[in-house]
């Protein structure tokens, strides 16, 4: 009954010249809709995946296309340029610069998403429960925020490669990814603190609360899902702002050593061969530009599209 009665009403309105009100879409349905169509934003997202299937492709790509390993050293081949052999020159051992490049996309974007993966966890987490509980726990949490940002991180890093026995030199991006996550994640604790307090104040909140369900289930299965979209943002934006930490270390020597390839590194070492090979200066640089660029885009896009003052 219920069926014949819905036709009916849809063949009426068809008869009438009018359409049928399509259902309302969720928030996530319409921030897609919103983020596909913007061109810029779309257009970075395809540059951030391309980077990172390369990266990720990596062997397969210097197995089969350039047929290069990238700490291979031929000195008959040094300060190589362009050629079929070698697309972007070599550097001054021989490496093939090419190679190089594709392998520090890899470092690049395993430090730059580790590390915010571990800060948003962190900061989300230590925001989450300072704005949810208040009180004793927000003032203890925010002070010690407050100090962790009182704290300049670059000075901070050459204090800890200064007087750690290891430094921060390593050949493994994971330690590193490690550190700088330990101390950038008390922006994110804030701007998540700040999103719970509006949050936590909406009538389901206290509607679930007066039902008798435990804190624990408030925070992650109610507040932690109302809060996505800002740790969605703050991850988007993030990434691009660590790629480019991670170069600038690497440049003065206190991240990423050779002879692991990164984009930091590879500008450090071309700095007493520019004269031989501008490619060696430009390509890593323009590879750092192009993905903090895209990071940053894509980000700009993402939350122009998770605000829902903008729709």
């Amino acid at each position: 009954m219920t069926t014949t009665t819905t036709s009916l009403d849809t063949t009426a309105l068809a008869r009438d010249g009018r359409r049928p009100t399509p259902p309302p879409k969720s928030y996530w349905a319409e921030s897609w809709d919103r983020l596909r169509h913007n061109r810029f934003g779309m257009a970075a997202g395809a540059v951030i995946l391309s980077f990172g299937l390369v990266g990720l492709c990596a062997p397969l790509i210097s197995t089969y296309l350039t047929h290069y390993d990238p700490n291979r050293q031929v000195l008959l081949d040094q300060f190589d340029g362009v050629s079929a052999r070698h697309l972007l020159g070599t550097d001054e051992l021989g490496r093939d610069t090419l190679t190089r490049l594709i392998y520090g996309a890899r470092v690049s974007y395993l430090i730059g998403f580790l590390t915010v993966g571990l800060s948003l966890t962190i900061g989300s987490t230590v925001g989450i429960v300072a704005g949810f509980y208040g009180g004793l726990v927000d003032r203890v949490l925010g002070r010690a925020v407050d100090m962790l940002l009182a704290v300049p991180t670059f000075y901070l890093l050459v204090l800890i490669a200064a007087t750690h026995p290891f430094g921060l030199t390593t050949n493994q991006p994971v330690p590193l990814a490690v550190v700088l996550a330990l101390l950038g994640w008390g922006g994110t604790s804030r701007l998540v603190r700040g999103e719970v307090l509006s949050v936590k104040q909406r009538d389901f909140i206290l509607a679930t609360r007066s039902v008798g369900a435990t804190g624990l289930r408030l925070m992650f299965r109610h507040i932690l899902p109302n809060v996505a979209a800002v740790m969605i943002i703050v991850a988007s934006l993030g990434v691009g702002g660590v790629i480019l930490a991670e170069a600038g270390l690497d440049f003065i020597g206190l991240g990423i050593v050779p002879p692991t390839p990164t984009w930091g590194n590879m500008l450090n070492n071309a700095q007493s061969y520019f004269y031989h090979s501008t490619l060696l200066v430009l390509a890593p640089g323009l590879m750092i530009f192009v993905a903090v660029l895209g990071f940053n885009l894509f980000g700009n896009a993402i939350r122009d599209a998770l605000d829902p003052r903008l729709r």
